[in-house]
Parts: structure tokens; sequence; C-alpha cells
């Protein structure tokens, strides 16, 4: 899942006031602005997500990616679409009647009856299971429980609108920092 990110920019205005050997660093401000711009919304849109969802931020953060596409001065935030693991949120705990976690702020504790926190056999890393009936083992298997997905959520219109108002409230900044960076690095 992706939100297009572009940046309106009028570099024509100011190209006008400026020296030759200014006008050659336009294309490098432009650069480093629109990646310390992504930067910020990355950040920008894990907080917005842990803002209704009780999610730690370094999961939040590793299914987010931005793409800055620097020909046109525009960015693409990537969102996974995979789900979170219940243990990627902050108040899963396990107890004798099952595991119990809390999947958004605004919401209650719920409970997975019979389920239990172990090591994944294969990523070594925390995950809820609980047995589920499998013929071809004539047994009960057991079945990995997930939580809500961070690309399903960066979608909804109120975040991408958050998210837009980030990227275009930071991007002034960022392009006046990097032409002082710049200008302090030429002399």
């Amino acid at each position: 899942m992706a939100v297009a990110i572009d940046i309106k920019a009028d570099f024509k205005q100011i190209e006008r006031f400026l020296t030759q050997a200014q006008r050659r660093c336009i294309p490098r401000v432009q650069r480093q602005a629109l990646k310390t711009t992504m930067a910020k919304v990355r950040t920008g849109a894990s907080v917005e997500v842990r803002k209704t969802l009780n999610a730690k931020a370094g999961p939040v953060k590793k299914r987010i990616r931005v793409k800055p596409v620097r020909t046109d001065l525009k960015g693409v935030l990537i969102a996974r679409s995979d789900p979170l693991h219940l243990t990627d949120f902050a108040s899963t705990r396990q107890t004798r009647k099952g595991v119990s976690f809390q999947v958004l702020k605004s919401g209650g504790r719920r409970l997975v009856p019979g389920a239990f926190i172990i090591k994944g056999q294969f990523s070594g890393r925390r995950i809820v299971v609980r047995r589920g009936f499998s013929k071809r083992l004539n047994r009960e298997a057991l079945k990995t429980r997930w939580g809500p997905s961070v690309g399903a959520h960066i979608e909804t219109p109120q975040t991408k609108a958050k998210v837009l108002k980030i990227a275009t409230d930071a991007w002034p900044g960022q392009v006046v920092q990097a032409w002082r960076f710049i200008m302090e690095v030429r002399k």
C-alpha cells in the first residue's frame, strides 16, 4: 500500500535572484530537502499509526518505507500490508486463561483463550499461538494469531491527510536548512 506525496515547489521565481554558482546548487538543495522531508514523513506516519494502535515503535517503523523520487520532487510512502504479531503490541501478556492483549489504545483488553507465547521455530521471535485441529496430523496443530496491518491503517483517509500535512509543513524548513548547509560548505 502506497501513499504518493507531491511537493509543490516553485524554484523558477527564486532562480532570478541567484548568481550562476548558486543556481547550480538548486538540484542538490532539492535532493537533500526531499530526502530529509521523506524521513520526517516516515517518522510522522509511524507516530500517527501508534496514536490509535497500541503497537511498539520498532515493528511499526520496520513496515514503513519511503522512496524519494528526485526527478519531479515526489515521494512515495510504502507500508507493508502484512499484519503485526500480537507480541508487537505493548500490553500483550500471558495469563492462566490464555493471552491477553490490547490492540487499540481506546479499546479494551481482549483474551485469546488457551493461547500461549512461544519462540517461533524459524524466526526465533516471540509469537502468540493457539491449538487448532488438523486432520492431517490427527491432533491439534499450532495456529499463529495476528493483529491488524500497518498498511491498512495508513490507507485510511484521516491518516493519509495527516501524513500529507506533515510533508507540506516540513518541506519549506528543510529547503532552508539544506540551502544554508550547502552555502556554508561552499565557502
